[in-house]
Formats: C-alpha cells, sequence, structure tokens
C-alpha cells in the first residue's frame, strides 16, 4: 500500500511530532498522491505547509521559480525538511532536445539551494514515476545504507581514481582532499539533501587532473540526451577540458549540446562515481527504468559534466550536465579495484 510505504520513508528521514515540514510541487501534481503524502504527514502529527509553486519565466525563458524569490527560501530555511514531488516525468527520460520544458523549483547548484541546507533543512526531491509500484522497489533498507556508506567511506579515503574498459576507456584523475558522497536516497540529517530511489557514491575530482580516453559504448546511457548509446563515443580529457568528441550521430549531438551552454566549464567533468542500488532497473532490460535508476544500478560507473558546487567542486559553470552510465567499466580508487567489468568487486 503506497501510504504504508511513504510512512516508511519518512521514519527513514527521521521525521518527528512537531516538527515544521513543507510539501511542496509544481503547478501540475498527482492530487491522488499528494493527498496520500498530506494523509502520512497528519498521521506524525507535524506541523506542513502545502506550496504550490508557479511557474516563472524572465524574458520569455522558464527559469527556477524559487531562486531569486527571497521570501520563498526564508520559508524553506525555517522548516525542518522538505518535499519537493516532482510529477510528470516520464518513465523513461525523453531524448533531447526535447526535454520537460519545466525547470525544477530550484537548482541544488544554485547559491540559495547551498543556503537553505546550511540553515539544518533536510531536503528530498521524488521525481519517480509510478509511485505504487516503484517506491517500494526502490525503498532503501539498511543493507543499502551501510553499503553506500561504507563505498562512500573508501572513496573518501582515496587520492586517485582510474576508469578503464576493454572497449578503450583509459581515465584518471585526482580527488586528494575532496569529500566522497553517500547517496542513499534519504536525508536523515540535519542540512542533507537526497533524491529518493539513488543508490550510489560520488565525489568531485580536482578539475583540471583529468587526463585520457572514455569510450561510452554500445548501450551505455546518456541521461543528459535520454538516449542509450547505439554506437560508441570517443571523449578525449586533456588536463581536464574535454578536447575532442569523436563517433556518430549522438557524439554529434553531444558537441552540440556542449556548445550551446557557450562556456567552457562545463567540458570539465563534475562529479563521478558507481552505482550500489540491487533493485536498480538498467535501460535496455526493465520497463520500470526511471531517471533515479541510471546512476545507482550496483557497479554502473557514472560520469557528470559541468557545475559542480553541490559536491564541493570548484567549477561554477553555468549548467550542470547529467552525463553518461557506463555498464561495463573497471573502475580503481588507488590500487584497489572496486568495479570490475560493471559488477561490484565486493558483493
Amino acid at each position: 500500500m503506497l501510504l504504508d510505504t511513504i510512512r516508511e520513508i519518512f521514519n527513514l528521514c527521521n521525521l518527528k511530532k512537531d516538527e515544521k515540514v513543507a510539501l511542496i510541487t509544481g503547478e501540475k501534481f498527482d492530487e491522488e498522491l499528494i493527498h496520500t503524502y498530506m494523509i502520512a504527514l497528519e498521521g506524525i502529527d507535524v506541523d506542513f505547509l502545502r506550496i504550490i509553486v508557479p511557474n516563472k519565466s524572465i524574458g520569455g525563458k522558464l527559469v527556477n521559480p524559487i531562486e531569486k524569490n527571497m521570501y520563498a527560501i526564508d520559508v524553506l530555511k525555517k522548516a525542518d525538511f522538505v518535499i519537493n514531488i516532482i510529477t510528470g516525468y516520464p518513465l523513461r527520460p525523453l531524448r533531447w532536445p526535447f526535454m520537460l520544458p519545466i525547470p525544477s523549483v530550484i537548482s541544488m547548484y544554485s547559491k540559495e539551494f547551498s543556503d537553505i541546507l546550511s540553515s539544518g533543512t533536510r531536503w528530498m526531491d521524488n521525481q519517480v514515476p509510478l509511485p505504487h509500484i516503484n517506491y517500494r522497489r526502490l525503498l532503501p533498507n539498511k543493507t543499502l545504507i551501510d553499503r553506500t556508506r561504507s563505498h562512500a567511506k573508501k572513496l573518501e579515503l582515496a587520492e586517485r581514481i582510474k576508469i578503464t574498459s576493454e572497449s578503450g576507456t583509459h581515465l584518471i584523475m585526482d580527488k586528494k582532499n575532496r569529500k566522497a558522497w553517500a547517496e542513499y536516497g534519504i536525508p536523515d540529517t540535519p542540512g542533507s539533501y537526497a533524491i529518493f530511489g539513488k543508490g550510489n557514491v560520488c565525489t568531485a575530482p580536482l578539475e583540471d587532473s583529468v587526463n585520457g580516453t572514455l569510450v561510452v559504448d554500445l548501450n551505455d546511457f546518456f541521461l543528459a540526451l535520454g538516449e542509450e548509446v547505439t554506437e560508441p563515443i570517443y571523449i578525449t580529457f586533456k588536463n581536464g577540458i574535454i578536447r575532442d568528441v569523436k563517433g556518430g550521430a549522438t557524439a554529434s549531438l553531444f558537441r552540440r549540446f556542449l556548445a550551446k551552454w557557450n562556456d567552457n566549464e562545463v567540458y570539465k567533468i563534475g562529479h563521478v562515481g558507481w552505482g550500489t542500488h540491487k533493485e536498480a532497473a538498467v535501460w535496455f532490460e526493465d520497463s520500470l527504468f526511471c531517471t533515479a535508476d541510471h546512476d545507482s544500478y550496483p557497479g554502473v560507473v557514472t560520469i557528470h559534466f559541468g557545475n559542480n558546487i553541490y559536491w564541493q567542486g570548484a567549477n561554477k559553470a553555468k549548467y550542470h550536465i547529467s552525463g553518461v552510465s557506463l555498464l561495463n567499466c573497471n573502475l580503481y580508487i588507488d590500487d584497489n579495484i572496486i568495479c570490475k567489468k560493471g559488477k561490484l568487486v565486493d558483493e
């Protein structure tokens, strides 16, 4: 029953009686789903607000509606817990340039979002479709949380990351003194942020340290472009910058996507990591695959581009590009292999 699952989610988030909660949606939302959330909140006896955020445009372009709204930001800073329910997402991501036209209420890479978390607010985004099925499928358990925290601890202590593959990937980067993040879908400590359904670890490498070749191979997934790769893409990095992108139609699309931002910083890796969620779906194997799955499948290696300020990096690019999910890679931290041909070695 969906109500029971939402109650379990709230319990994992350490939601307590009398806490201040903001339940946010955009203009369009699933009334039945939101009603279920409200019943669950009433059962805990929290003090909650239901906030509907209208779309906002500047110069004819839709923008994040909360980002420059200091009144809304002040309200959210006073909340103990924010639930941002994003409905209307398709089960599978749409192909660029035909993405959903409505921006999120606030970008996690904005100063305003950082200020909200710094106030101690816990924030959960949930854009998982088919909640009656997928909420239960992706609900984190103690095993997932412990596994993800353990892997993040290993990554935290590492200084160097190497990614290789039989298709030709050989990529080396440094991360010395950069924080590692454990993502398991639940914001359970003050000032934490989570995207429900996720299970992965990641870090922002030193921006100028990335060198080598990344091969995005057949059947890998390119979230920013909303498509499974049907022919290899060869991406060359030198001193942290993408210097060359070769391949067929998808490579051409990626070059156009990078160029549209008119910002050299989007040509840098933002963060890198691997999946830890055993219930996550693979895009070409499971009809339930959604955006929460793409970097969560255990052993999948993920590389994202552009802004990484949230991950305590130094890249302030105009945009963060949700990048590639690589199925058959080896990933090493220092001299220790973590993923071997797309599988976690310690499982």
